[in-house]
């Protein structure tokens, strides 16, 4: 059996993927010949912005109309999750009902590799997948978030939360202790909200206090990291102390109390100040932090505001991200800046940044 698998669109705090692909690439035949393939696969599907989802239909549909008659489709990804917009998402479905066999939820890959040849995912986990290489081991612990952040897509679109079970995890981190694995990153899309669904309460600090009685494992990267809410429950009190947590990436988006109220980020640049030396207060703390340039209404002295923080906090490194618009955000009632505006304030941050020594890069067009 041949199987075609589609461009990967989507961002590297989705596990599903490496998942499907691992697992596929195991047991069949890849083909990058669409006519040839009995099934195609489209496992990485992203919806940012308009522009991006159109790009996605109209590439997978140009392939779906190059396949054998019996070949059958499959998507999962961000695509799958419902608009909260009623007329946009009618209208995905009903691109879905007409060019899509199985659509699988994007949380669900294990159903997506079990539609294919029933029974073939029996051997895999349910959610938490792991994967190492050498002396580093990825852990993705839960997927989504219960946020709603105006800038974020998690506003316009349903995005619940999934956990793996916290005992999964533990056998998980006991075999890379085992095993010798040096570091372990736990990732998410918010892993502060991990548990939630599961047990009414967040436990990532439970799993940080596992891995600090680990003796092999030496460091803990946390990678989708919310200030939000580790700010509102506290995480200082216990991050301060680990000496195994050097790693933290997560989103500041601007230091700027103005423009934090107006995206609905849910702390303000004191409060992230005060969380960051108090976590940084025993042990270094790598801090790699994104932003975003050219949020609507943005001007000259938020950025001056970020930049203050930035330099208070002194990240390990900054990602520039260039602001993006879409019509289903709340951000998109406000005046815009225009592409000329927002490559200007992204080029005044980076050059701050980089005659500062800050490593920096700039994402986005």
């Amino acid at each position: 059996m041949k199987i075609f698998l589609g461009e990967k669109f989507d961002c590297n705090l989705n596990y599903q993927y490496e998942l499907i692909a691992n697992n596929l690439s195991d047991k069949y035949t890849i083909t990058q010949n669409v006519s040839e393939a009995d099934a195609l696969v489209f496992a990485s599907t992203c919806c940012c912005t308009e522009e991006t989802i159109f790009s996605i239909l109209n590439y997978i549909i140009e392939c779906i109309e190059q396949k054998k008659p019996t070949a059958k489709v499959y998507l999962t990804g961000c695509l799958t999750r419902k608009f909260k917009d009623k007329k946009f998402n009618n209208w995905i479905n009903e691109i879905f009902a007409k060019y899509i066999d199985y659509v699988i939820p994007q949380n669900e890959p294990d159903l997506l590799l079990q539609k294919i040849n029933n029974g073939f995912a029996n051997t895999i986990d349910d959610f938490g997948y792991f994967s190492y290489d050498n002396n580093n081991g990825n852990i993705y612990i839960c997927n989504g978030c219960l946020n709603n952040c105006a800038f974020c897509k998690t506003s316009y679109q349903d995005y619940p939360l999934k956990s793996a079970s916290i005992e999964e995890i533990f056998d998980v981190l006991d075999y890379s202790n085992e095993n010798k694995i040096q570091t372990i990153s736990l990732m998410g899309t918010n892993i502060c909200q991990y548990g939630i669904d599961l047990y009414k309460r967040p436990r990532l600090l439970e799993i940080i206090e596992y891995i600090d009685k680990l003796d092999n494992i030496k460091n803990i990267e946390l990678i989708g990291f919310s200030y939000k809410d580790s700010i509102q429950n506290h995480f200082e009190d216990y991050l301060a102390y680990s000496p195994k947590v050097s790693y933290i990436s997560g989103s500041l988006e601007t230091g700027s109390n103005r423009l934090l109220s107006l995206i609905r980020k849910g702390f303000t640049a004191e409060e992230f100040i005060e969380f960051v030396n108090k976590i940084k207060k025993f042990y270094s703390k790598e801090l790699d932090l994104n932003i975003i340039s050219g949020l609507p209404t943005e001007t000259i002295d938020d950025i001056k505001d970020t930049l203050k923080v930035l330099e208070i906090v002194k990240p390990y490194r900054v990602n520039i991200c260039k602001y993006c618009n879409s019509n289903f955000l709340d951000l998109n009632s406000l005046p815009q800046l225009s592409n000329e505006q927002i490559s200007n304030n992204t080029r005044i941050y980076s050059n701050v940044l980089t005659r500062r020594k800050v490593r920096n890069q700039i994402i986005g067009f």
